[in-house]
């Protein structure tokens, strides 16, 4: 998900610069059906540095819902050619990010169809999604997919993603999922890469530039690709180097790991607001890296594989299940790597924050920057009032639980509750949808207060 950091009342803390509505896009709501569920793309791409233009042969298999006389896609780019089972489409049209296409002639109910897309463009013209690196490549960074190839237009829909990316000699390209074997063609590099677990458009990523690719394996055998632009290797590297670390205690956590490969995309971008990005197994780390790397935003980053991308929101408003939950993260990885006391930390902090009173108009739910900055506070506190044991096991119940699902922030509140067997609804009033800072017994739990 999109973030960078600032400063609040002389606090680091994670902001956003995205609205509800982008939070929206990155969720998806579940349910708006399409017509049609996929379970495949196959996605065949080509980009041109010295144009910028990505040329793209796109399969996308998948079988009606109900009788269908013209399906709709997202896709970005300009069509060129549309089939449906190897037969040219009546015809299609594009406008708004919608590639609309009718069949020779109606396509019934149940049946398997593949929807063959040729398209051409520069994805990067007036596109935030795809962020420009000085060193000439560029990277997705939001979660417009439709930059690169055709999606579902159900943004909840999850399906298998199988990428052939060709770049110039010298160049790499990384996306999500297994590296198959690259191949050589005529001077140009082809990339392959291929996802065991099914993934949300809105996770899809690409990156391609000059740049280096580091390959290792968690001890558990997860492959670890890193790609690092050039300059940010050396500033980037001893943060990615902790990666290990991290993912052994992500997984200590909230449980199995829910991808088939890990890895991290470290580049300078063109635009330096430039968003970070946590797509399938693949965090996207978008800065200058001028005073060296924050190890704690790839922590934020990684822990979005169990909190926004396998368990995501339902809604805009339950967009806290994703950038709260990981929020916290960072919290645990100074408690686990470095010693911190955390509730000293709380402690210090919340006194800094109590007269400030647009700070604590922030919700939670309906999620605001809220999701950010209070709900690392708001998920210490309720481990104070649960206990440790409660608190980790309500943490790894939801990412087993509620795997690969669209999931509501109202849901968390109900399992927290199972978990700890006791009533929390005036806790989670106060600190999640309340506009003023908590009464001291949600506040201050379990004498946190002294």
């Amino acid at each position: 998900m999109r973030k960078k950091f600032a400063s609040a009342c002389a606090l680091t803390v994670l902001a956003t610069g995205f609205t509800p509505q982008s939070a929206m896009a990155a969720s998806g709501a579940a349910g708006s059906g399409a017509g049609y569920a996929v379970s495949g793309y196959d996605v065949s791409v080509a980009y041109e540095p010295k144009t910028e233009v990505l040329t793209g042969d796109t399969t996308v298999k998948l079988t009606t819902k109900k009788p269908l006389d013209e399906l709709t896609l997202n896709l970005a780019l300009p069509a060129v050619a549309v089939e449906i089972n190897g037969k040219a489409a009546r015809s299609f049209s594009a406008s708004d990010g919608k590639l609309r296409v009718t069949p020779a002639q109606r396509i019934g109910t149940g049946k398997n169809v593949k929807v063959r897309i040729r398209y051409a463009g520069q994805p990067g013209k007036d596109n935030p999604a795809w962020a420009r690196t000085e060193d000439g490549g560029a990277v997705t960074v939001t979660d417009t997919a439709s930059s690169w190839f055709p999606t579902s237009t159900d943004k909840s829909a999850r399906a298998q993603l199988n990428v052939t990316a060709t770049v110039p000699a010298g160049w790499v390209a990384i996306s999500n999922g297994l590296e198959l074997p690259a191949e050589d063609r005529a001077g140009r590099n082809s990339f392959r890469w291929r996802t065991a677990a099914p993934l949300r458009p809105a996770n899809a990523t690409l990156g391609v530039g000059p740049w280096k690719l580091e390959r290792s394996r968690l001890d558990d055998g997860t492959p670890v690709v890193n790609a690092f632009g050039k300059g940010a290797e050396d500033r980037a590297k001893p943060a990615a180097d902790q990666l290990p670390s991290m993912m052994k205690h992500l997984t200590e956590s909230y449980g199995a790991y829910p991808f088939d490969s890990v890895g991290g995309i470290f580049v300078d971008p063109v635009v330096r607001n430039t968003p970070y990005y946590a797509g399938q197994g693949r965090a996207v780390i978008s800065g200058t890296y001028a005073d060296g790397f924050d190890p704690s935003i790839l922590v934020h980053e990684l822990a979005h594989s169990w909190f926004g991308n396998s368990v995501a929101p339902a809604t805009t408003d339950d967009a806290a299940i994703s950038e709260g939950l990981a929020s916290y993260a960072p919290w645990q990885w100074a408690e686990a790597a470095g010693g911190t006391d955390l509730d000293a930390r709380y402690r210090n902090e919340i006194k800094t924050l109590a007269d400030d009173t647009d700070w604590w108009r922030q919700t939670i739910v309906p999620s605001s920057m809220g999701m950010y900055t209070k709900t690392p506070y708001a998920l210490h506190a309720l481990r104070k009032s649960i206990g440790d044991t409660d608190f980790d096991r309500l943490l790894r119940e939801w990412t087993t639980r509620y795997a690969n699902s669209h999931r509501t922030w109202t849901e968390f509140e109900q399992l927290a509750a199972e978990v700890a067997g006791k009533n929390l609804t005036g806790f989670f009033d106060a600190w999640a949808r309340g506009t003023t800072i908590p009464r001291d017994v949600y506040l201050w739990p379990a004498g946190m207060k002294n």
